[in-house]
């Protein structure tokens, strides 16, 4: 086309390439959601790093005695205290007149206190029930926030899971993969628009200096210095 450059090269590339790349990264951005849905969020690490050393109970009377781990082979019954976890998670994306949006990824956890036999003996016995009662879980609660407190006073651990069963855990993040697809497909955009400006502007030409010598051939004048006469 009179005019037009369409092979000028942009950062390396066809000047032709930028202005039709757009087309295919804003179409795969806008069917990501329907082959590669980004995965929810993982659970944060606090409840690994709260039950990390197994808490163990017994009944002391109308209350709980702690049993370290270790030595408790002979304690029946006994109890493992451990939380039940509810994950409510989800992957939010939008798109706006052909062009796709970031990917979007909120999660929420809560807990909640529970237990279970730890022992051996827990199939055979009749009289001690395999979780125990919501009254006594509740009854077990500040129990075990203060138990872990003192296991590790600088971590907190026991005020780590009070906040974890009172308000749960949440978080949000744009990092995925398939985010990265959606920001190329944004970038490709002005660069588009760059190239087909950069089409209809001459590319710089540059001339080559013609080689030659100033010097008058000597073997053409026969050899003789040309101020001879």
């Amino acid at each position: 086309m009179a005019g037009s450059f369409p092979s000028r090269r942009v950062l390396g590339l066809p000047a032709w390439l930028w202005v039709v790349l757009p087309i295919p990264l804003l179409a795969l951005g806008n069917m990501l959601s329907s082959f590669w849905l980004p995965s929810k969020l993982a659970e944060p690490p606090p409840r690994a790093e709260v039950f990390r050393e197994p808490v163990l109970v017994a009944r002391d009377g109308a209350s709980f005695r702690f049993v370290p781990f270790g030595q408790h082979k002979e304690v029946k019954p006994l109890w493992a205290v451990n939380v039940i976890v509810q994950d409510m998670g989800t992957v939010r994306w939008e798109s706006h007149f052909f062009v796709p949006g970031l990917f979007l990824k909120e999660s929420r956890w809560t807990y909640e206190l529970t237990s279970h036999r730890f022992d051996d003996d827990w199939k055979g016995d009749k009289e001690n029930p395999f979780m125990l009662p919501a009254e006594e879980v509740r009854q077990l609660r500040p129990l075990v926030i203060n138990e872990l407190n003192q296991r590790q006073p600088s971590a907190k651990l026991g005020d780590r899971l009070e906040g974890m069963l009172t308000t749960g855990l949440e978080e949000r993040s744009y990092l995925c993969p398939q985010n990265a697809v959606v920001v190329l497909a944004w970038l490709s955009l002005p660069m588009a628009v760059v190239g087909l400006c950069l089409m209809f502007v001459r590319p710089r030409s540059h001339p080559v200096a013609a080689r030659g010598s100033a010097e008058p051939n000597a073997a053409a004048d026969g050899g003789r210095d040309p101020g001879f006469r």
